[in-house]
């Protein structure tokens, strides 16, 4: 059992590491698979949402539609003298940078327009083209360049595409750049970012992608950024009635070509403006984030998808992913936690840790978005706490049988049933390798005369002393006592381990089960006819080293120290006595009446009994006859029933958590027809309430030869409630008229009810004051009547 518990608390930590490391690397490979990708996708949308349209519109950057208000004659190709006031008027507002969003691959028909808008770029001086990607017949990507017509007089260009990886169009991310051929391509933000930063992009384009270029944002990452959107798509903005947060600036490309000079320099001088299609039908619009229920389920066109990620490249604070080490400590972390939750707790424990582990972590992904723009993973960490408490079950479904079995062979011989299923538990009382406590210990020796013995076959000598034991042990494991030695003619118990006790609690229980012992010990000697025979118990408690002792699997639970040895001692004492040490009788003397033994040395006491209770064996019936309910048992299967308590009047004002607490203390008896329950003149230690069956109480005249039926009781009712508050002679007899179930509440169990739950044990004395009280004066008023119906009479 040392190797046991060594072994417990050694391995279950490096357990929970393994179960963390198992479960991070399997929610790792899920990761691959497309729907937890999406998942992991989806809960940046959800952020997005929560956070909701944030800060000021961009002060830098301008979005310019070209949508159904411009009322234009045709709108495939987009009419190229539009274009051109267009971007004539943000030239002359002082316009910084101007994207055009429109492919310009090919001429139009119309010549003159082509003309106008080449010159009108050419003019401007600071136009950025759009170009876009496909893949070729070699299936290899490449770049469509605009019309060197056009492309020739323009600052620049950038190509448009999108990669979306989700199968539903949705944009969460942008490229700065990425690699063609082995060389750099821009995209229109890209481009923009570039130029607005005074980078070469020639240069840029000429440098090999596998060097890349610190100039460009997410050159770590290839170039990638998630696009930090600050509201919904602009058309949701422009239907409201007051103002919201968030966005991108917007007009009509109508309104901007017919913008004066210095209108168009108070809206544009030192922008970036972004011009594309605000077109109902127009191929590029995508979801995003914000594209919800609460947003009208509204798509964002491309241009402006575009100005959110230049946005984000010009801000401050990027919108970025947690790096490894965090992204690890959220993995492990809770998985480490939550799979040694399941290790060493029970499930009906580690489930809600495990699930209020997984809330945390989803508050803390929206709380890092929302305050630091850091987006965490989410699905990730969420499988793998999953995967940790499944792990954990499994692990401690596989290993706890056996573990437990080898603490019901090692324990099992040595407890009650009900001091088993504590100690199973709680692993923290299967410590063996040795502790040092204060506990109390108590020796028992039976003495039979050698003649008497030597009577007896080996046979007849086992039978005699299993029976024996097993009546002994019952009594010891109702205090709640642990047998850590059995002899031929001795026992060793132990009151405090391996189950913790109260200090003065376990010195309690040590006394009273010595002197429950000698009260069972003068019925067995008088069953078997063998007067002849002695019980000598002794009894000491102190501070003494608990541990197992043996060699390899071979070991055994033993008390080592003063209180055992000393209790021993006192044990060998010839004669039917319990003896105890001044020092147990200082804790105990409210319990129990002793006296001086000047012959057995200074310090040495015999007790005498309970206080106000007759001594051992004084009286013809025992004080407390343990005898008669040695067989009495509390069976789980069929316990009290809570709904028959509370139908009692002596349990009627208390609530069903107080009866919950009451039933453990009430034992099961059956008695068949005509089983004497109690005779009366016996010394009661008990009370009875009938569960099923009827009996009668009957006065018995003084020979004993004939009896008056006072009372026949039915299902309900109780009796014998005088025994548990003093321990009188019973007034009357008590003998079952059916076969009857009675549940048994014993004196000392009231004691012990009083001792743990002190309020709850008064009121329910008090209570079967009030019921004796009721019962008296209604018995008195009965007797006047009878007095004053017989002076009627007569």
């Amino acid at each position: 059992m040392a190797r046991l518990i060594s072994r417990f608390r050694t391995t279950i930590l490096a357990t929970a590491l393994i179960v963390a490391y198992a479960a991070g690397i399997l929610a790792y490979l899920l990761t691959f698979l497309g729907p937890i990708s999406q998942a992991e996708q989806q809960t940046l949308d959800w952020r997005f949402l929560f956070r909701g349209p944030q800060g000021e519109k961009s002060r830098e950057i301008v979005l310019v539609t070209v949508g159904e208000e411009a009322n234009l004659p045709y709108w495939a190709p987009l009419p190229r003298t539009h274009l051109a006031r267009v971007l004539r008027s943000l030239h002359l507002g002082g316009a910084k940078l101007i994207g055009v969003d429109f492919f310009l691959g090919k001429h139009s028909f119309d010549a003159s327009a082509d003309t106008l808008l080449r010159n009108t770029i050419r003019d401007a001086g600071n136009v950025v083209l759009v170009s876009y990607l496909d893949r070729g017949e070699d299936d290899k990507l490449r770049e469509n360049l605009p019309l060197p017509f056009f492309l020739e007089p323009a600052l620049d260009y950038g190509y448009a595409t999108f990669f979306t990886d989700t199968g539903i169009e949705s944009v969460r991310e942008g490229t700065a750049a990425i690699g063609i051929q082995g060389k750099h391509a821009l995209s229109l933000a890209g481009s923009l970012y570039a130029n607005r930063q005074g980078l070469d992009t020639d240069k840029i384009r000429e440098l090999e992608f596998a060097k890349r270029t610190t100039g460009l944002p997410g050159s770590e990452d290839n170039y990638r950024r998630l696009i930090n959107y600050t509201g919904p798509p602009y058309q949701f903005y422009r239907r409201l009635d007051h103002e919201m947060p968030g966005g991108i600036s917007a007009f009509h490309s109508q309104q901007v070509a017919n913008f004066p000079p210095p209108l168009a320099q108070r809206f544009f001088k030192d922008k970036i403006v972004l011009v594309g299609s605000g077109l109902s039908d127009a191929p590029d619009r995508h979801r995003t984030p914000f594209f919800s229920q609460t947003y009208d389920y509204e798509k964002t066109f491309g241009v402006e998808i575009h100005a959110h990620f230049l946005q984000t490249l010009t801000s401050l604070r990027q919108l970025e992913w947690s790096g490894f080490f965090l992204t690890s400590l959220l993995v492990l972390l809770p998985a480490f936690g939550v799979g040694l939750a399941a290790i060493k707790w029970p499930p009906y424990i580690a489930l809600p840790v495990a699930l209020a582990t997984i809330l945390i972590l989803w508050l803390l992904g929206f709380y890092f978005f929302e305050s630091y723009t850091l987006v965490v993973p989410i699905i990730l960490p969420t499988l793998s706490t999953t995967f940790a408490s499944l792990l954990g079950l499994a692990y401690l479904a596989s290993t706890e049988g056996k573990q437990k079995d080898e603490v019901r062979d090692r324990f099992g011989p040595m407890l009650g049933p009900e001091q088993l299923k504590e100690v199973l538990h709680y692993p923290e009382t299967w410590n063996t390798e040795g502790t040092e406590q204060v506990v109390s210990v108590l020796w028992a020796r039976m003495n039979i005369p050698d003649s008497e013995r030597a009577a007896l076959s080996a046979r007849e000598k086992v039978a005699f002393f299993q029976d024996y034991w097993n009546d002994m042990s019952e009594v010891i494991f109702k205090h709640q006592g642990a047998i850590f030695r059995y002899e031929e003619d001795a026992v060793g118990a132990v009151f405090g381990a391996p189950i913790p006790l109260p200090h003065k609690n376990h010195i309690g229980q040590t006394v009273l089960a010595a002197v429950d012992l000698a009260e069972f010990w003068i019925a067995f000697r008088k069953g078997r006819k063998a007067e002849t025979w002695t019980l000598s118990i002794g009894v000491d408690m102190g501070r003494a080293q608990i541990g197992e002792l043996g060699t390899g699997d071979r070991h055994t639970y033993r008390i080592l120290g003063r209180p055992a040895d000393r209790s021993k001692e006192l044990a060998s004492c010839d004669g039917d006595q319990i003896l105890a040490t001044q020092e147990l009788i200082d804790q105990v003397g409210e319990l129990v009446s002793s006296t001086s033994c000047s012959d057995k040395g200074g310090g040495i006491h015999q007790i005498k009994g309970r206080i106000q209770a007759p001594e051992i064996g004084a009286a013809d019936q025992p004080a407390n006859p343990f005898w008669k309910y040695v067989a009495f048992e509390r069976d789980p299967k069929d316990p009290v029933s809570e709904t028959l308590l509370a139908g009692l009047s002596i349990f009627s004002d208390f609530q069903r958590r107080d009866l919950h607490k009451i039933r453990p203390a009430l034992y099961h008896r059956t008695y068949k027809a005509g089983e004497r329950v109690f005779s009366q003149g016996e010394v009661g230690s008990a009370m009875y309430i009938i569960q099923s069956g009827q009996v009668d109480i009957l006065q018995e005249s003084d020979d004993g030869e004939s009896s008056e039926l006072q009372q026949r009781l039915s299902a309900g009712d109780f009796f014998g409630e005088l025994a548990v508050l003093s321990d009188l002679h019973r007034p009357a007899s008590a003998v079952a008229y059916k076969p009857v179930e009675l549940l048994v509440l014993f004196q000392a169990d009231l004691y012990d009810l009083m001792e743990r739950e002190p309020e709850l044990g008064v009121r329910l004395i008090r209570r079967l004051s009030r019921i004796m009280g009721e019962r008296l004066i209604h018995t008195y008023d009965e007797l006047m009547k009878t007095r004053k119906d017989s002076t009627e009479s007569t």
